[in-house]
């Protein structure tokens, strides 16, 4: 739709032009803007563009947030007896009586907390240790004993040991399990 000041200024031009090419004037209730003329080399283009249908132009004046690039975690994934907590979001109490439990990191369990239970938890850098209330990513080389889910959790010569009285999760053992 063309504005009412435009629209004013572009029929004045339209009949003016009409005028000098010798075309007679007429009266602007005959002149339909709306469609196509035509001429003896076919069709000629709407001079007008139907802005009906056009699609909106996208806000420019907020830019879009930047891509999050940082690496994603490494995927933490406790056992916890029936359950799987996610190391991020929940932790495995494994209490010193009852089921154990995924709970939220750093609340209040009495027994231990367990935030991995194997190397495939941490950091490239680090390794999962158990401690006395339970178990967390330390620097490699400074744990006592290691927790894993494999033989590949542990070094070599070392065997990956199921959980049997004092040991809740599997551990690395260079001697016999």
């Amino acid at each position: 739709m063309i504005a009412r000041g435009h629209g004013l200024a572009l029929m004045l031009t339209l009949t003016a032009g009409c005028a000098a090419a010798g075309t007679p004037n007429l009266p602007m209730s005959d002149v339909d803007l709306t469609t196509a003329a035509t001429s003896d080399d076919g069709p000629a283009q709407n001079p007008i563009p139907d802005l009906t249908s056009a699609v909106p132009i996208a806000d420019l004046r907020t830019p879009p947030p930047p891509p999050d690039l940082t690496p994603p975690p490494p995927a933490i994934t406790v056992a916890c007896g029936a359950n799987t907590c996610h190391g991020v979001t929940s932790s495995c109490c494994y209490p010193f009586a009852g089921a154990m439990v995924c709970i939220v990191p750093g609340s209040s369990c009495v027994g231990g907390e367990f935030r991995c239970d194997g190397a495939h938890d941490c950091a490239s850098t680090e390794e999962c240790c158990q401690e006395t209330e339970g178990s967390k990513c330390v620097s490699i080389g400074t744990c006592g004993q290691r927790l894993c889910r494999s033989a590949a959790d542990c070094k070599l010569g070392e065997k990956c040991c199921s959980p049997t009285g004092t040991h809740q999760f599997a551990y690395c053992s260079g001697t016999t399990c």
